[in-house]
């Protein structure tokens, strides 16, 4: 006949492992609810990417009400938003920042066009940068960089190009160079401009102040001239 009756050392030990099991599980759950974005990924990391992702697919809706042949829907896959959400995770915005790119992606001639230049909008303006399309401006047709990020984001689209090419081709190209180069910026990078091109203003103002000065000088003498000896004396400048 089988021995039926309940060890209970056994019984306690299995209890305690029980107790055990369930107490790390809910400070398991507790630590990930409340640990901040970046040290979420840890614990539910497919979670955020998916809630990411429709994130990211309602702003390319957005994106093609508002621009409208400017972003075509094939542009704008599933897939991509799945990528771009990595990206972002991985860059690891603020939340603010995150709401600040989103809201100024509206407002821009062109969508952005990654995920990287989105995230590049919400650093433009932190820091008293020139406006993005005054800057094109005074690049493109009267070759003024009032900044470094100016004259870098000029480089970068080609100071050639810009003076030469449609504005329908460069100011795209500079809506997606401009914020990318002020990220770096305030990132720490440092763009130094040319002395050249600091000076160019002033060594043209400089000659033209020596012209006068010659020129003034000239008719000083001719004036002197024609008091000295009573002439009446023309005289052309």
């Amino acid at each position: 006949m089988k021995n039926t009756s309940t060890n209970p050392i056994a019984v306690s030990q299995m209890r305690l492992i029980v107790q055990s099991a369930t107490s790390s599980a809910v400070t398991m759950k507790s630590t990930a609810t409340s640990m901040p974005w970046s040290e979420l990924e840890t614990y539910d990391n497919e979670q955020m990417l998916r809630q990411l992702t429709k994130e990211i697919v309602r702003l390319f809706g957005e994106w093609q009400l508002n621009f409208g042949n400017k972003a075509p829907v094939k542009n704008y896959p599933i897939q991509k938003a799945a990528l771009w959400a990595k990206v972002i995770l991985y860059m690891q915005p603020t939340t603010e920042q995150w709401q600040q790119a989103k809201e100024r992606s509206l407002f821009e001639e062109w969508p952005p066009s990654s995920a990287r230049d989105l995230l590049a909008l919400a650093s433009v303006n932190n820091q008293y940068y020139p406006d993005m399309r005054q800057a094109y401006i005074d690049a493109a047709v009267y070759q003024k960089y009032s900044h470094a990020v100016v004259y870098e984001t000029a480089r970068r689209v080609g100071f050639w190009d810009i003076k030469s090419k449609s504005e329908t081709v460069t100011y795209k190209r500079w809506q997606q160079l401009y914020p990318e180069v002020c990220y770096e910026h305030t990132t720490g990078t440092d763009f130094a401009m040319p002395q050249s091109s600091q000076d160019k203003s002033r060594t043209s103002i400089y000659r033209w102040l020596m012209i006068v000065r010659w020129r003034l000088g000239l008719m000083r003498f001719w004036i002197s001239l024609e008091e000295s000896m009573g002439l009446k004396l023309s005289f052309n400048f």
